[in-house]
């Protein structure tokens, strides 16, 4: 599979992964990283970024820019 990314920009290159949210091929240029809170729920509604327990380690995501961008604008919007 090759980079989604890299394709509109007329290069050539091996995707390392796929998005976990849109499924397109990224290469590790294009590619991101992307930590998040693991909840779970402790029999009430569980909200995803609001949970009534968090549990201590972080998981991961493997996203291509325009998700990563999506998932820290809303990120950003929680905090707020």
């Amino acid at each position: 599979m090759m980079c989604y990314e890299c394709e509109r920009e007329g290069k050539v290159r091996a995707a390392v992964g796929t998005c976990h949210n849109c499924s397109i091929g990224v290469c590790a240029e294009h590619g991101a990283r992307v930590r998040y809170l693991v909840g779970h729920t402790t029999g009430k509604t569980f909200v995803p970024g609001i949970s009534e327990r968090e549990l201590p380690e972080d998981a991961e995501r493997f996203l291509c820019q325009f998700c990563a961008g999506a998932v820290s604008q809303q990120s950003r919007k929680n905090a707020a």
